[in-house]
C-alpha cells in the first residue's frame, strides 16, 4: 500500500497535474506549485494520505476512492488559490485556510441536510473494511471542496466560518445550486475542450453560491442565518419562478445539458448582482 500512496502523492504535483491547470488558467508554472503548496497544507493532505497508507485489510477499490477523494479536494482548493489569491502571503493564506477548514469541518456533522447523504457514503466504505471515522472524513471531503469560499465569504460579510457555512448549505437547496451541480456531475464528457468548459461552469456555479451567500447575510445583516437566507429567498419570487420553470423544462427534455446548465448558472449570477 505504500507504494500506492508514494505514487500517488508524488503524480499529485506532476507534471499532467501541473500541465492541465496551466492550460486552463493560462497560469504560470511557478504560479499553480504556489496553489498546490498551499491547498495541500490548508487541506492536511499529507496527513489523509498517510492515514490511507496505514490501513491493512481494506478492499483495493476502497484504497483507490479514499486517495481520489483528497486528490479532487486538493486540485479543487488549488483552483481557487490560484485563482483568488495571486501574491497573497504564502504563511498567512495557509493559516487562515487551516483553521477555517478545521472550523467547517466541525459544523458539516451538525447540519441535517448532509448527515444523511454523507453517512450513506461513509456506510459504503465501512462495508469494504474502511474504519468508521475515516469513511466519515472521506465522506465530508466533497463538501470542504467549497471551503476557501466559506471562509471568504465569511470575511466578506464579517459573519464567523460557521454562518457563512450554514448559508452555503441552506441556499445549495433553496436556489437549485444542488440540482445543479448533480447535473453538472452527471454530464457525459469525451474531449479536453468538454472538460474545460465544464469545469468553467463548475467554478462560475460555485462563485455564485458564494456571491449569493454574501449578499443574503449582508441584506439582513445580524440576523440568524436561517431568517437571513429566508428572507432573501421571499425578496425575489420571480427569480425563485425562473429557477424552478429552467430545472423543470430541463427535467422534462430528457435531462439538462451544458447549455442549460450555463443559463441557470446565469441566473444565480443575476440573482446575487
Amino acid at each position: 500500500m505504500a507504494t500506492i500512496v508514494s505514487n500517488h502523492v508524488v503524480n499529485a504535483l506532476g507534471p499532467t497535474f501541473v500541465s492541465r491547470l496551466v492550460a486552463e488558467q493560462g497560469a504560470e508554472p511557478a504560479d499553480v506549485v504556489r496553489a498546490y503548496r498551499i491547498a495541500r497544507d490548508v487541506t492536511g493532505a499529507e496527513q489523509r494520505w498517510a492515514d490511507v497508507e496505514q490501513l491493512t485489510g481494506v478492499e483495493r477499490q476502497a484504497q483507490w476512492t479514499l486517495l481520489e477523494g483528497v486528490d479532487e479536494l486538493v486540485e479543487a482548493t488549488a483552483r481557487w488559490y490560484l485563482e483568488n489569491a495571486h501574491g497573497a502571503d504564502l504563511g498567512t493564506a495557509i493559516a487562515t485556510g487551516r483553521e477555517g477548514f478545521g472550523r467547517l469541518l466541525a459544523l458539516l456533522p451538525k447540519l441535517d441536510a448532509r448527515r444523511e447523504a454523507l453517512s450513506g457514503a461513509a456506510a459504503t466504505l465501512v462495508e469494504q473494511g474502511v474504519p468508521d471515522d475515516l469513511a466519515h472524513a472521506h465522506a465530508y471531503l466533497t463538501a470542504l471542496g467549497y471551503a476557501p469560499d466559506v471562509i471568504s465569504a465569511a470575511g466578506s460579510v464579517g459573519r464567523s466560518v460557521e454562518d457563512a457555512g450554514m448559508a452555503f448549505v441552506l441556499l445549495e437547496d433553496r436556489v437549485q445550486i444542488a440540482w445543479i451541480e448533480q447535473q453538472l456531475d452527471a454530464l457525459p464528457v469525451t474531449t479536453r475542450m468538454q472538460r474545460w468548459a465544464l469545469q468553467a461552469l463548475r467554478d462560475d456555479l460555485w462563485r455564485a453560491r458564494r456571491e449569493l451567500a454574501c449578499k443574503a447575510l449582508n441584506d439582513t445583516p445580524g440576523a440568524p442565518v436561517e431568517d437571513a437566507v429566508e428572507r432573501f429567498v421571499e425578496a425575489h419570487p420571480e427569480a425563485m419562478q425562473r429557477l424552478a420553470d429552467l430545472e423543470r423544462a430541463m427535467t422534462g427534455e430528457g435531462g439538462a445539458d451544458l447549455a442549460g446548465l450555463t443559463l441557470a448558472v446565469r441566473q444565480l449570477r443575476a440573482l446575487a448582482s
